[in-house]
């Protein structure tokens, strides 16, 4: 995509290319002014091909492509994301050599799970879902060693933290951003 004529097809396949109401005269020749409007259509198109071009183009050095979208669970946002869902597996069932894992933080309850994977969810049952289970207390407390090394805890602030976050990743680094990096955190702090 580095070169020049990459770019422009590029924004031909994302955009409608339209003219300008106004024809202006250039030497006594009338000269069209063309004008470009964003396709969500054409855009969402182009990026869900794009791995398989990708793959297609350089198969010979790679085995695959493999896509990480994470926080997926903000799609519920969009207005009739379920119709997204349903153009995704249109999409990803005609790749080949092209995986995808979604990942978020959301219960396995979600609706959105059985949006995606239920019998009658846009991947009829044919997807892996996986919870991640709650850590135990030493998993914690290295994750917490290890990714935030800034907080310092006393035995008894440690020991209340981990019963305040039960061990769920999402609660530990909520948790995790919002205490106090300047004091060590003791069970009443």
């Amino acid at each position: 995509m580095k070169t020049i004529d990459k770019k422009i097809e590029k924004y031909v396949k994302t955009h409608d290319i339209k003219l300008i109401k106004e024809i202006i005269s250039y030497k006594n020749m009338p000269v069209p002014i063309p004008g470009l409007k964003d396709n969500y259509s054409k855009l969402a198109s182009f990026v869900m091909d794009l791995p398989q071009k990708i793959y297609e183009e350089y198969e010979d050095k790679l085995k695959g492509v493999f896509i990480f979208i994470d926080e997926f669970q903000i799609i519920k946002g969009l207005d009739e994301y379920n119709n997204f869902l349903w153009f995704l597996r249109s999409i990803v069932q005609s790749q080949k050599n092209v995986a995808y894992m979604f990942t978020g933080s959301m219960s396995i309850k979600d609706s959105l799970i059985e949006d995606i994977a239920g019998k009658n969810g846009a991947f009829g049952g044919r997807m892996l879902s996986v919870d991640i289970a709650p850590f135990s207390y030493e998993t914690t407390k290295n994750y917490l060693k290890e990714r935030a090394d800034f907080l310092e805890f006393s035995e008894d602030g440690y020991d209340r933290f981990y019963k305040c976050t039960k061990g769920v990743p999402f609660y530990i680094n909520t948790f995790a951003r919002l205490m106090s990096k300047d004091k060590i955190l003791t069970d009443t702090t």
